[in-house]
């Protein structure tokens, strides 16, 4: 399992090495507030945050903000993709009042763009129900789980990857409340969507 980690580490070491040419390649025919180099700029924080460097990813995630809020419409879908993931990012500082606020940005935009029970929707409300996780506001973490669950069983079914995430999610807050009889409950109906699944 190490050398797997390693030979993963090290791909993923040659992706940044890829993208940061691309920028360079980029920088001979634009100025870098070209919006090619946002996108550029958003990969490699990709890249970073996977690689754990999480005050390198969150850096080039603003590059690409600054560059996308400049360049884009304020309705772009790449602009709700950059609040969601610097929202994941400052979560990862533990900056969680940053979190909220990039976590919110995200769930405001992808309601316009896409109403209010899109799959994206139900991402945000588990990021948001993650922070409050973080900050131990164990209800208001369930509220958001709830949320998302409900537009995840409506677009999905019972039976899918994104209501045994959220199972899961679930089984994180009643431990932390050390209700482990309800934490357990959480993680059987998880394992036994995801045995559903496998056979399919």
């Amino acid at each position: 399992m190490k050398k797997q980690n390693i030979l993963i580490d090290d791909d993923l070491s040659h992706a940044v090495k890829y993208h940061k040419k691309s920028l360079k390649g980029y920088l001979k025919a634009h100025d870098d507030r070209h919006f090619h180099f946002a996108d550029v700029h958003y990969n490699i924080a990709g890249v970073y945050r996977e690689l754990k460097e999480f005050d390198k990813a969150l850096s080039h995630l603003k590059k690409a903000l600054s560059i996308r809020e400049e360049k884009l419409d304020t309705d772009h879908p790449d602009l709700a993709e950059t609040y969601n993931d610097l929202g994941l990012a400052y979560q990862d500082h533990f900056e969680l009042e940053k979190a909220h606020e990039y976590n919110n940005k995200a769930l405001v935009l992808r309601k316009k763009l896409y109403g209010d029970h899109h799959p994206d929707v139900a991402k945000s409300f588990n990021n948001i129900a993650n922070t409050f996780l973080l900050q131990e506001q164990f209800s208001k973490a369930l509220e958001y789980n709830v949320k998302a669950l409900d537009i995840q069983n409506s677009k999905f079914g019972e039976i899918s990857q994104d209501v045994a995430d959220t199972y899961m999610n679930m089984s994180s807050v009643y431990r932390m409340m050390e209700d482990y009889d309800r934490a357990r409950d959480y993680d059987e109906m998880c394992t036994d969507i995801k045995a559903k699944l496998e056979l399919d």
